[in-house]
């Protein structure tokens, strides 16, 4: 019943305001990697997907996209990953071509949804 209902969740959100045009960074697939973490007194998580496509921001050192608890979107985001997560659809995550989040390393979070076409 929860596999259910978090599909349904995941299946229902979707981060608008972007468009395959503005974006940099694009995740497409399952999440293969979702990890929390804490940053100058500040939560936020990165994730990793089974296609990531370039070009990712030139200050994304590493490939992965970050969101901070600070951003307005974050527990949509946060929802529609986990569920997405546990429940193995297919999501797709655009990046926002900016580094602001976490040191440079990652690139911000700019939009997502549960598809496998586009948003």
């Amino acid at each position: 019943m929860m596999k259910r209902w978090l599909t349904l969740l995941a299946g229902c959100t979707c981060v608008l305001g972007v468009t395959s045009a503005e974006a940099t960074g694009t995740g497409t697939g399952s999440i293969t990697n979702l990890t929390s973490f804490t940053f100058n007194g500040v939560e936020m998580f990165t994730l990793t997907m089974s296609s990531m496509s370039s070009p990712f921001a030139a200050c994304a050192h590493s490939n992965r996209f970050i969101i901070s608890a600070q951003d307005p979107k974050f527990k949509t985001v946060l929802a529609m990953l986990l569920g997405a997560y546990y429940s193995g659809s297919s999501v797709i995550v655009y990046g926002g071509g900016t580094c602001n989040t976490y040191d440079g390393a990652s690139e911000d979070i700019n939009g997502a949804c549960v598809s496998t076409t586009s948003c």
